[in-house]
Parts: structure tokens; C-alpha cells; sequence
């Protein structure tokens, strides 16, 4: 019988492991201990009471990992949305006065693009057989992802002075804007 139960303390200190590492180093060693008295008192009693005692470690680990492996997450992501530093008196301002400007910059822009695209294409453009003004047609679909860039880039630049993680602001932004176009250019049509 020892050498049973020395297999199942080995196996459970295996399975120990697969918890975060913040819980092992806290409770790793208190949960082989209270494992190693229980099982260790039941097979001295009654073989019976040992099986109990194994199957509702293998019926209650399953949940039991996943729920710290949960919590470890929601604490590291916490950890790393947590800012970087408080913003400054300026922050506010600054993000309005950004946000402003880049619309009327994404305007010049786009005038600026389709003006180099009407110097090769001419000032009308034919989609599916239908005559269209080049610089009509054309800033309905440059004007939204640039103004959507500028103010995910400029943002950014802000915003990744108090916040650690901002990987995505770019893209989420142009999504945005772009979206914003198309929810309102069917919106328009329908009506």
C-alpha cells in the first residue's frame, strides 16, 4: 500500500504544478501536506475512503485550475491596464485640441490624394458602367480611414505616455471611423 501511495503523492504533486506560479509558491506545499495526511489516514483505515478521497480531488481539479488560472489572469491583466502615471493638468486639452485638428487635416489630405488621382484618371471615373465625379466618388471612401488614422495615431502618441498596453488604439480607431461611415451610409440609403 506505501508504494501506491507514494505514486499517488508523486502524481499529485504533478498536477500541483500546473497551477500559476503565484499560487504554488502560496499554497503548493500547504495543499501536498493536507492531501499527503488524508490520503495517508485512509489508507491506513479503509481502502474505500482513500478511493473517495482521490476521486473528489479528480472530480474537484478540473475547476479548480481553470478557476486560478482565471484568477491569475484578471490579476495580471489588472497589473498591466494599471496607467503608468497620472495624466498631467494638459492631458484633457491636449486630447480635445488633437482630436480637432485632425479632422480638418485628413481633409486636406484627401483633397491632396485625389487631386494627384484626377491628374491620371481625369475628373470623372466609371464604376459599374456608372459616371461618377473622380473627387465626389473618391472622398467618400479616403476620407473616413484618414481621419480614423491621424486620430488613432496622435492618440496614441498621447495616450501611450500613462497607459502600458495601446498596441491596438491605431486600428480600433480607423475601425471606428470607418464603421461610423458605413452604419451611416446605409442608414442614408434606407432613408
Amino acid at each position: 500500500m506505501s508504494r501506491i501511495l507514494s505514486v499517488i503523492f508523486h502524481l499529485y504533486s504533478i498536477l500541483i504544478r500546473f497551477y500559476p506560479a503565484s499560487f504554488r509558491e502560496e499554497f503548493g506545499s500547504e495543499m501536498e501536506n493536507v492531501f499527503f495526511e488524508m490520503t495517508s489516514e485512509a489508507a491506513h483505515n479503509n481502502n474505500s475512503q482513500l478511493l473517495v478521497i482521490i476521486l473528489q480531488e479528480i472530480r474537484d481539479y478540473p475547476l479548480s485550475l481553470i478557476s486560478e488560472h482565471w484568477r491569475n489572469f484578471q490579476h495580471l491583466e489588472s497589473k498591466l491596464m494599471t496607467p503608468i502615471k497620472k495624466p498631467e493638468w494638459f492631458f484633457i486639452p491636449a486630447w480635445i485640441i488633437l482630436t480637432a485638428i485632425c479632422v480638418p487635416m485628413a481633409f486636406f489630405l484627401a483633397i491632396a490624394i485625389i487631386r494627384f488621382i484626377i491628374i491620371f484618371f481625369g475628373d470623372f471615373i466609371t464604376v459599374d458602367g456608372v459616371r461618377h465625379i473622380t473627387e465626389d466618388y473618391l472622398f467618400t471612401y479616403l476620407f473616413p480611414p484618414i481621419v480614423g488614422l491621424l486620430t488613432g495615431c496622435l492618440q496614441y502618441g498621447l495616450l501611450r505616455r500613462y497607459l502600458p498596453r495601446m498596441g491596438w488604439w491605431v486600428a480600433a480607431t480607423v475601425a471606428g471611423w470607418v464603421g461610423l461611415v458605413l452604419i451611416l451610409g446605409i442608414s442614408s440609403r434606407r432613408l
